[in-house]
């Protein structure tokens, strides 16, 4: 994550599972982790890691980023926990917290 803000939200690709089929649906994995200042209260962090969480889960037949270079058609996306994962603070004493996604996405491979 970066040094600053204090107060922001990365996103982490994971590689997750290869395909076990011809279907062409890989089985990436995306961790979200949520960090804020010092003294934030505990369930400021907690509830907006929840947010994401419920926003994400079980959505299925989606494009994510629509219309830009990043675009990418989600057959359906599933937290991997049922709420956050406190991750403790930072080197700097910032609290973060943690929500990851089990994503099933039709990967389209450009050949030269």
């Amino acid at each position: 994550m970066p040094s600053t803000p204090d107060r922001c939200v990365c996103v982490i690709p994971r590689t997750g599972f290869p395909s076990t089929d011809l279907s062409g649906y890989e089985r990436p994995e995306l961790q979200v982790v949520l960090r804020d200042a010092v003294g934030t209260p505990w369930q400021v962090g907690h509830d907006d890691a929840e947010a994401i969480r419920l926003a994400l889960r079980d959505t299925a037949a989606i494009t994510w980023a629509a219309g830009t270079e990043h675009e990418q058609e989600i057959f359906s996306c599933d937290a991997n926990e049922p709420q956050p994962f406190w991750l403790g603070p930072d080197a700097n004493g910032r609290p973060r917290w943690s929500v990851s996604f089990q994503l099933y996405a039709l990967i389209m491979e450009v050949t030269p």
